[in-house]
C-alpha cells in the first residue's frame, strides 16, 4: 500500500494563489512522490525525502524545492495518511 496525502485541497489552494505560483511544481512533485512511496518509519521517509525534519511525535518538516518553501505534515505511518498542518516559505518557517 502507499501513502494517501488526505489534504490536497490545502495544497492545492496555497499553489493555485498568484504569489505562490512558484511553488506549484515542486509541490506537486513532492505530492506525486508522496503517493507513490510505502513509509512505515521515519527512516523510510527520509530515504525518499532526506531533508525531512522530525518535529514532535508523528509531525514531519519537508523541505521543498531547495529548501525555498516547507510543509509541516502529520505522517499516520499505520494508516499511511498524511496531514499536511502548515505550508509556507523558508522564512515564514523561520518565524513560527
Amino acid at each position: 500500500m502507499t501513502m494517501r496525502l488526505m489534504t490536497r485541497k490545502r495544497l492545492r489552494e496555497y499553489i493555485d494563489l498568484p504569489r505562490h505560483a512558484a511553488a506549484k511544481g515542486p509541490m506537486l512533485v513532492w505530492a506525486a512522490t508522496l503517493e507513490r512511496s510505502t513509509w512505515l518509519t521515519l527512516v523510510d521517509v527520509k530515504m525518499t525525502f532526506p531533508a525531512t525534519d522530525h518535529l514532535t511525535g508523528e509531525k514531519v518538516c519537508f523541505d521543498i524545492g531547495g529548501n525555498k518553501w516547507r510543509i509541516i505534515a502529520n505522517v499516520a505511518y499505520k494508516a499511511e495518511i498524511v496531514f499536511i498542518v502548515w505550508i509556507g516559505t523558508h522564512a515564514e518557517y523561520e518565524k513560527l
